[in-house]
């Protein structure tokens, strides 16, 4: 179960301004990211060539999701490349800084943290894994601002 003691979210205060992302192709298959804001958080909506995958961020604490994702997990070996997506279950949480926005992924069954940046221009989506390995295909994706 979570510990928040291990890694509680800023709070973050103000109005947020949504940001609508076209991403270059890439290994998770994602096309295109949403993120808007919903009620006490955000929602971060991932266009997939397998359907469109909704993570729910709480605004200073964690909220549950399970959805499926494709080569976005940790991984034993840090250049294998998955066909299908996998269900995760995860907390999210964001936080937002002068140039970026951060999505904090804590894996419910696995010991691993997830860090998602997403640049409030076009610029590079980043994902970071603060235990095990990713694979480097996925690490870095350049996308732009749908405006």
């Amino acid at each position: 179960m979570l510990s928040e003691t291990l890694y509680k979210p800023e709070t973050n205060s103000g109005h947020f301004e949504s940001r609508h992302y076209t991403a270059e192709k890439n290994i998770a298959d994602v096309q295109a990211i949403k993120l808007d804001q919903s009620g006490d958080g955000i929602t971060v909506t991932l266009k997939c060539g397998f359907g469109a995958q909704t993570i729910a961020c709480g605004n200073g604490f964690y909220k549950k999701n399970r959805l499926s994702l494709l080569n976005l997990t940790p991984l034993n070996a840090d250049t294998r490349v998955f066909e299908q997506p996998n269900p995760v279950n995860f907390f999210a949480a964001y936080e937002e800084s002068g140039d970026e926005v951060r999505v904090i992924l804590r894996h419910a069954d696995l010991p691993h943290t997830q860090t998602w940046r997403f640049p409030k221009g076009d610029g590079d989506w980043t994902v970071s894994l603060h235990v095990g390995t990713l694979n480097p295909q996925i690490q870095k994706t350049p996308v732009k601002v749908v405006k």
